[in-house]
């Protein structure tokens, strides 16, 4: 399972003193994008094979706007894109860049939305977008032609309630619906259901992850009573539970 904490940033590098509020990864690891206390956002790159990064760019953005309510979008693509949430109303509340041209990159959306809350690159090259408010989902595709890329929106999807949801690098959306303390992993695709998983009612879901391959789930789960933390590994094939951990604090 790949982590944002995996990334070596050499030090001699970080020639500034500010605080780092968030680190992203490209799905295919080469890319790194940051985020600091002042609204700079730092571009770095791979240098060799052992994963150590050197800094491409640093871009000041004023109107950035910190993710308050669980939203993420800050993020960065196999092709060098950076995504970024804004305060701004005549527009979308994010815009998507080159940072090292600095041009935004335009998207026009089919049903005039201005609000995303959750926002990914896939491996495959896709942008999908989430909004939490008309729970609705979006996949972009991008077009070359004359050496000029653009973006077309290639489906709309109407999702069902959802508490939480998450997008995986393979481009498929992990959500949980606290009515029916279900997990549902989605194939935006197939437009299908992969894998469905019961939590006990008696828990509150604290996280979930998933493998590199996507083939394990890893659900973490608080006793509203004992206060006891549980994490279970699932199959996402078989929704089998492979195994299961209990601590308590």
């Amino acid at each position: 399972m790949t982590s944002n904490l995996d990334v070596k940033i050499p030090i001699e590098e970080a020639t500034d003193k500010n605080k780092i509020l968030e680190i992203v990864c490209s799905p295919n690891m080469k890319h790194v994008a940051t985020l600091d206390e002042v609204n700079n956002i730092s571009f770095w790159t791979t240098i060799n094979q052992e994963q150590f990064f050197e800094k491409v760019k640093t871009i000041c953005i004023d109107n950035i706007r910190i993710n308050e309510n669980g939203e993420k979008i800050f993020a960065i693509s196999n092709n060098k894109c950076i995504s970024i949430s804004l305060y701004r109303v005549d527009t979308y509340n994010f815009k998507i860049f080159d940072p090292e041209t600095e041009k935004e990159i335009p998207l026009t959306f089919p049903d005039w939305q201005k609000e995303i809350d959750f926002l990914s690159f896939t491996d495959g090259g896709s942008i999908i977008m989430v909004s939490t408010r008309y729970y609705r989902a979006y996949i972009f595709t991008s077009k070359e032609k004359d050496n000029n890329i653009t973006w077309v929106c290639k489906s709309m999807i109407e999702l069902k309630y959802f508490k939480k949801i998450n997008i995986t690098p393979k481009g498929k959306l992990i959500i949980f619906n606290d009515t029916i303390y279900e997990i549902t992993m989605w194939d935006m695709e197939k437009l299908s259901a992969n894998t469905r998983i019961l939590i006990d009612w008696s828990c509150t879901l604290e996280y979930i992850e998933i493998s590199d391959d996507e083939k394990l789930l890893f659900v973490c789960t608080k006793d509203k009573k004992t206060k006891e933390t549980s994490v279970f590994t699932y199959s996402t094939e078989t929704e089998i539970n492979i195994s299961s951990c209990k601590f308590l604090y």
